[in-house]
């Protein structure tokens, strides 16, 4: 079973009076008028660990295609999104379909720093800058610094959200698991 992690940094804004969006349907509709740029994004094999930096989409999206299962935070509203408004509707269908371990709501998380910090404890949280810091000496100089910055992020971000998996995983629960969640044209 090969799970990837991932996680996508753009220049994502969102007005704050467009209101709450929870679902691929809103999102969509949303980002059809605002659609944000890609800039980066990291991979993470969940069996592996090994991380995959991307600054080309289309490369990312054969990656996660490769994949039996997909885990993201806020990725239903924002990452498969983003995805489709590049690649286009059709290339990402396959993805929509695979279970994705969505982990942003669980037990009422809805920003990943507070769900790194009351599930994976105080000490996970204080290392969530760090981790950042880490990764970006390590590219530096690989890309330019503000590539370098954006991986950097979401290196950090698919790295807490596959620990956040492992714990949700062993839950036993299944609320964020979803499979065929509004693909495009459904």
């Amino acid at each position: 079973m090969k799970r990837i992690a991932f996680d996508i940094a753009c220049n994502y804004y969102k007005d704050q009076s467009a209101g709450w969006i929870d679902r691929p349907g809103q999102a969509r509709e949303y980002y059809r008028e605002k659609p944000p740029k890609f800039h980066a994004a990291t991979a993470l094999d969940a069996t592996t660990q090994q991380s995959t930096d991307f600054v080309d989409p289309r490369q990312l999206l054969d990656c996660l295609l490769g994949g039996d299962e997909i885990i993201t935070f806020n990725g239903r509203i924002y990452d498969l999104i983003l995805l489709e408004n590049i690649a286009g509707p059709d290339a990402v269908r396959a993805l929509w379909m695979k279970p994705h371990h969505d982990l942003a709501g669980w037990h009422y998380y809805w920003k990943l720093k507070d769900a790194i910090r009351f599930e994976l404890g105080d000490d996970a949280a204080a290392s969530y800058d760090p981790v950042k810091e880490a990764r970006l000496n390590e590219i530096r100089g690989s890309y330019d610094e503000f590539i370098a910055d954006q991986l950097s992020g979401t290196y950090r971000d698919a790295k807490f959200t596959l620990d956040l998996f492992e714990r949700y995983r062993l839950s036993g629960k299944i609320s964020q698991t979803f499979h065929d969640i509004e693909p495009a044209g459904a």
